[in-house]
C-alpha cells in the first residue's frame, strides 16, 4: 500500500497542484490520506458536486472538534489503482474549475 499511497500523493500534485493540501509525514491515517482543498466551498458542496461526475469522496469533519478552515476529506487509496486516482483528481480539478 506504500507504493499506492505515493501514487495517490503524486497524482495530487500533478493533477490539482496547490489546491491540495496534505501533510506528507502523516501516514498514520491507515490506508486514507488527510486532505484539505483551497476553494470556496464547503466539505458538504464539494461531495455533493463530486457525486454528480463520478467521485466518492468521504468529508472529515468526524476528525475535527471544530470544522477546519478549509474542507477536509479522507482519500482512501487501498482499493483504487493509479489510473483510478488520476481520473477521479482529474474530474476534481474540472469541478474546481467552475
Amino acid at each position: 500500500y506504500a507504493e499506492r499511497r505515493k501514487a495517490l500523493i503524486t497524482a495530487l500534485d500533478d493533477e490539482l497542484g496547490d489546491l491540495a493540501r496534505f501533510d506528507r509525514s502523516i501516514s498514520a491515517a491507515g490506508l486514507h490520506l488527510l486532505v484539505t482543498f483551497d476553494v470556496p466551498m464547503s466539505a458538504d458542496e464539494i461531495a455533493a458536486r463530486a457525486a454528480t461526475i463520478g467521485v466518492h469522496l468521504d468529508t472529515a469533519l468526524g476528525c475535527y472538534e471544530q470544522a477546519p478552515a478549509l474542507p477536509a476529506f479522507m482519500l482512501g487509496y487501498a482499493a483504487l489503482d493509479e489510473t483510478t486516482m488520476r481520473e477521479g483528481l482529474r474530474r476534481l480539478r474540472r469541478l474546481f474549475a467552475y
